[in-house]
């Protein structure tokens, strides 16, 4: 390896490699938020739905049982893409409604052998809200999201979501109204979070 490509792997992985995890309900706002800190940060965004439709497109959807099972396999693949980052040295935004229970240990565990921070942003919003804007989105047919409205006006409303119990900062947001939401805030407070994470 030359001297000059040392120099510039050298500088790659000297600093330790962050993980921005943006989780919450459904509807809650998250991939709005998590792109945006993407692309403010400039750092690659792991997104478990992008991931999910892939293998809708690739393998067929059906109902929503087959869409929760394809949901199943697209975290496991968001967990190897997020460890392969982290390992090279690359800072990343994973976005997902992850299950605290199933996802804390895991998390805990990439983060343990790469070493790296993990920062979450826990999105929450009002139930009725968060109905609405489920009922009004347009997403991939894969997702069934039609068998899902039928019973969430009842279920949404008490629907809470705890924070992830791995080591880092917990930043919470509430999403509700989107007008007033300082996205600018967010990202400060991320920064303030991970301040080797960048040169300066």
């Amino acid at each position: 390896m030359s001297s000059v490509l040392r120099g510039k792997k050298s500088d790659m992985t000297s600093r330790r490699p962050t993980l921005v995890l943006v989780h919450g309900l459904p509807a809650t706002g998250k991939t709005t938020l998590a792109r945006w800190l993407a692309t403010q940060l400039g750092w690659p965004i792991i997104h478990k739905d992008a991931l999910k439709e892939i293998l809708f497109d690739t393998i067929g959807w059906k109902d929503r049982v087959w869409s929760r099972q394809l949901g199943v396999a697209a975290i496991e693949v968001l967990w190897h893409v997020i460890e392969m980052q982290l390992n090279a040295g690359v800072s990343c935004v994973a976005e997902c409604n992850f299950k605290p229970e199933l996802a804390s240990p895991r998390l805990q565990s990439i983060l343990d052998r790469t070493t790296a921070m993990g920062i979450q942003v826990l999105c929450t919003c009002a139930g009725d809200v968060r109905l609405q804007r489920f009922q009004s989105r347009s997403r991939h047919f894969g997702h069934a999201d039609e068998e899902v409205t039928g019973v969430a006006a009842v279920t949404w409303q008490a629907e809470t979501l705890a924070p992830l119990s791995i080591n880092g900062p917990l930043i919470e947001v509430d999403t509700t109204d989107l007008a007033a939401f300082d996205y600018a805030d967010v990202l400060c407070r991320v920064l303030q979070c991970c301040p080797e994470a960048f040169d300066g």
